[in-house]
């Protein structure tokens, strides 16, 4: 989507990519951060929420056995 609209309008093509930039590391470091700041209150909330705890250990055993 973001071609077309900068081959449509280049002046306004940095613009998008910009702000579509912007969004895309926002959200990561949002998620990097409750991952790795607020795991044992925030996160261990969210997992739960979306009933996802057996995946979660299933992926900590995995990971620690190696197989990646």
């Amino acid at each position: 989507m973001l071609l077309p609209m900068s081959l449509a309008q280049p002046k306004r093509g940095m613009v998008v990519c910009r702000r579509l930039y912007d969004r895309v590391g926002c959200r990561c470091v949002l998620g990097y951060a409750i991952g790795a700041l607020l795991y044992d209150s925030l996160g261990h909330w969210l997992i739960t929420l979306y009933g996802l705890t057996d995946k979660v250990e299933t992926f900590r055993a995995s990971y620690a056995n190696g197989a990646r």
